[in-house]
């Protein structure tokens, strides 16, 4: 189906055309994602990487998991990192922290690469990962 983004007036559209590629790059994720493994997709621009992962999150076996979706832009500062991050865990007990008892954190992060480098050659909000 197809609807319009009121935010931009556009038309927006939710087809996805699966192929042999998405369907592995699918079924690895879940590989992944039951076996408590972080996952990194990488590729160029406009191959599907975004709608893969956000189909995945969506998925109905993913009640068990909290999502946050963090989109960078060149000027993403390592303070909104670290609030997304806050405000999406819980306070244990001591030191620990984590998803709400009975869940698991699922934290996408877009576009990793349109940070602004630092002097010293590094992404400091990166760092963070």
């Amino acid at each position: 189906s197809s609807g319009i983004n009121a935010e931009y007036g556009v038309e927006q559209l939710d087809h996805f055309v699966e192929n042999i590629d998405t369907t592995r790059t699918y079924y690895l994720m879940h590989l992944a994602a039951t076996t408590n493994q972080n996952i990194l997709l990488t590729g160029p621009p406009a191959t599907g990487k975004t709608n893969i992962v956000n189909r995945f999150l969506r998925a109905p076996d993913k009640t068990n998991y909290v999502t946050r979706t963090l989109v960078y832009c060149e000027n993403t500062k390592p303070t909104l990192f670290q609030e997304v991050v806050e405000h999406t865990i819980v306070h244990r007990q001591g030191n620990n922290y984590g998803a709400p008892q009975g869940k698991r954190l699922c934290l996408f992060v877009d576009d990793m690469n349109v940070l602004k480098t630092h002097e010293s050659g590094t992404q400091i909000t990166n760092e963070y990962l």
